[in-house]
């Protein structure tokens, strides 16, 4: 059996066609026999593989109406039924349609006596309420008998040896003389009433037949004007449509297969959907952990037909490595995945494997020593997200001992066969060796309203990178529903709008004193910080931890954005204080701590009697705290780095910016959180 497609074209609508073809041939085993008629124009015919396209000249003359946006060369692909002797069916198509099912289906359907088969228009709409409803004139003299004839959608399928039997390209040429129009009203009058209706899944329509998040399995047809690959064109999902896109010099090389990604624990939905909208398909595997799966549900909309979120966790990444069915192009692992977690347990590596930094020189060289003998290194903001095909890279010997940084992707090339010895890729990474033995460390942070979209970076980045291998008890405070996890205790609290939410905090924090005496150190985040690089015993002291700020470390304390004003708890004075904080990351040895939480929480309870709030709210109470107390830990920028802000600092722990909604849910924010712009 062979899928066998009547197109037509003239050259302005040429190329569109091949994207059509690719669609069909990524969803079905069968051969395809497309043959298209082509009007002012012939391009060379060609086979490859499983597609053989024949191009045939259209030269009659076409009188009539057509749409704007198809001409006379719509009428074209109707040849066939005269043209094609040796096809019994095929199937017509229009060049704004994609195939998201297999058309074998419809090449196995039984037509019987019909002369077509179609989506059709519904009931009560036949030739008598076309013309009185579209076309507003009476019927034709001698054609009243097609009154009741159902009105289809175009494009049909078309028995192709019964219309030959009833002589229906007769009947048509009669038809469309008398009519006056195009191609569809005149089939319909031809087909005698002997049409056959299919589900409508054969020829869908945006918004008609479509939500705006849905992704059907079935053929779309964005019909009317504009169309999807017009710039800016207000129409359903043009983003489907250029996943994928391809060009006649890709068939005509055998190139439609998309090429295949794993993607495990990916940070967000913006490189998924990056990687869908460029041609590829992306199988998604999330942690074993409740609500990662309707997190990435969540992200993921609106969806794609090639990308699909696997439900078997850990388990089932595993398995599929291990399995040697369907082939693909690298694993790519997300920002926080712990590659150690996810490869134990592979029998077979994977070939190409992608890593993200900020990584330490040690994960490197234990990832290398599973048997990657060649890496090449790129900068991600130089290429669109997802980067390029690993295997159109060069790859280099390893340089073991060299870390990767923030914004930088490490691309590894297995080195042999990749397929261990023992079953097992590696076990569970072990705790890192500390001099002094592990302390007991607290690390709070407060998100509420719109700060809680942060938490899973912020969860997942400094249960890597802070303070690894020490006791970390983690304490969130948030008006959002969590279940506490080991080591994770959640606080209710109540969302207080901006600034509130902000300087709530140190009371917040006050009210749970209890629960840190027991600690040895205690540190409080702020909600969009990411602990990018590995944290360690170097932020430990014996009083408070403050890590200048990345915009004044360098400035003189004139220019220091100081509250300045007298009337606030928080006013630093001129020729007070020899550096500026950062508000976004604090924290000290425990009693020391607290006690500045206790002074902060006055100063801000005396502002709020004042009537006045601190020019930069929580962040100035803590820089008068450490002009009152200076910190006995001093740390560089590199511990505050705001994201997109260039420094010589590498960041270690990076701030995202306020409006990183966008970072979370894959695209611009008109709704950004407000606070403090200065980081």
């Amino acid at each position: 059996m062979t899928i066998q497609l009547a197109l037509s074209t003239d050259e302005r609508g040429f190329s569109y066609n091949a994207t059509l073809i690719a669609s069909i041939l990524r969803r079905t085993q069968l051969p395809v026999h497309v043959r298209c008629w082509c009007r002012e124009f012939l391009p060379d015919s060609f086979e490859t593989g499983r597609l053989r396209v024949e191009f045939l000249p259209a030269v009659e003359p076409v009188t009539g109406r057509f749409p704007g946006s198809s001409g006379p060369s719509a009428y074209d692909r109707l040849l066939v039924i005269r043209d094609c002797p040796d096809w019994d069916r095929c199937m017509v198509m229009d060049y704004d349609q994609l195939v998201l099912c297999d058309l074998a289906h419809l090449f196995e359907l039984d037509l019987g006596d019909h002369l077509l088969a179609a989506h059709m228009q519904g009931p009560g709409v036949d030739m008598a309420y076309a013309m009185r409803v579209w076309l507003k004139r009476p019927m034709p003299e001698g054609w009243e008998h097609v009154a009741s004839h159902p009105y289809f959608l175009m494009p049909p399928v078309l028995n192709l040896r019964a219309m030959r039997e009833a002589g229906t390209w007769e009947t048509f040429l009669q038809a469309h003389a008398a009519f006056g129009a195009d191609e569809q009203l005149s089939l319909t009058a031809a087909t005698e009433g002997r049409s056959l209706p299919i589900d409508r899944k054969w020829n869908l329509f945006p918004r008609l037949h479509i939500g705006p998040d849905d992704v059907p399995e079935g053929v779309i047809h964005w019909s009317g004007w504009p169309k999807p690959w017009h710039k800016g064109a207000k129409v359903w999902r043009p983003d489907i449509w250029l996943a994928e896109q391809v060009g006649w010099e890709h068939l005509r090389m055998g190139i439609w297969d998309k090429p295949v990604v794993i993607k495990v624990e990916p940070e967000d939905g913006r490189s998924i959907r990056a990687l869908a909208e460029r041609g590829w398909r992306v199988k998604v595997f999330v942690p074993d952990r409740e609500g990662s799966l309707a997190e990435a549900r969540e992200w993921l909309k609106p969806g794609f037909p090639d990308v699909t979120l696997q439900d078997s966790g850990m388990a089932g990444f595993q398995a599929a490595l291990n399995d040697d069915g369907e082939k693909h192009d690298g694993v790519r692992l997300g920002l926080w995945a712990e590659a150690d977690e996810w490869l134990a347990g592979c029998r077979v590596l994977p070939e190409y494997l992608v890593l993200k930094g900020a990584l330490a020189a040690a994960e490197v060289e234990r990832v290398l020593g599973w048997g990657y003998g060649g890496e090449a290194r790129l900068v991600a903001g130089e290429w669109p997200a997802g980067g390029p095909l690993p295997r159109v890279l060069e790859y280099g010997p390893p340089k073991p001992g060299t870390a990767v940084e923030a914004g930088e992707l490490l691309y590894l090339k297995r080195h042999g066969e990749g397929v261990l010895a023992d079953g097992l890729c590696c076990g569970p990474r072990p705790a890192a060796v500390l001099e002094t033995g592990p302390e007991r460390i607290g690390v709070a942070v407060v998100a509420t309203g719109k700060y809680h979209r942060f938490l899973v970076p912020w969860l997942k980045s400094v249960r890597r990178n802070f303070l690894r291998g020490h006791d970390v008890n983690l304490f969130v405070f948030t008006d959002q529903e969590m279940r506490p996890e080991a080591g994770l205790r959640v606080i209710q609290v109540e969302h207080r709008p901006w600034p509130g939410s902000s300087l709530s905090r140190f009371s917040l924090l006050l009210d749970q004193a209890a629960s840190f005496t027991a600690l040895d150190h205690l540190f409080l985040l702020d909600a969009d910080v990411c602990v990018t690089g590995p944290v360690g015993r170097e932020v430990l002291g014996e009083g408070l931890t403050g890590v200048q700020h990345a915009g004044f470390y360098d400035q003189s304390r004139e220019k220091f954005s100081y509250e300045r004003r007298e009337s606030s708890a928080a006013c630093v004075r001129a020729g007070e204080g020899a550096r500026y904080f950062t508000g976004a990351v604090q924290g000290g040895r425990t009693t020391d701590y607290l006690a500045a939480l206790s002074r902060m929480a006055a100063a801000v309870a005396a502002d709020e009697r004042n009537g006045i709030t601190a020019v930069w709210h929580a962040e100035s109470h803590w820089n008068r705290c450490l002009v009152d107390t200076p910190p006995t830990v001093v740390l560089s920028p590199s511990y505050g780095r705001p994201e997109f802000q260039a420094t010589d600092f590498p960041p270690l722990v990076m701030l995202m910016p306020k409006d990183a909604e966008m970072r979370m849910q894959g695209g611009a924010s008109k709704d950004k959180v407000e606070g403090p712009q200065h980081l």
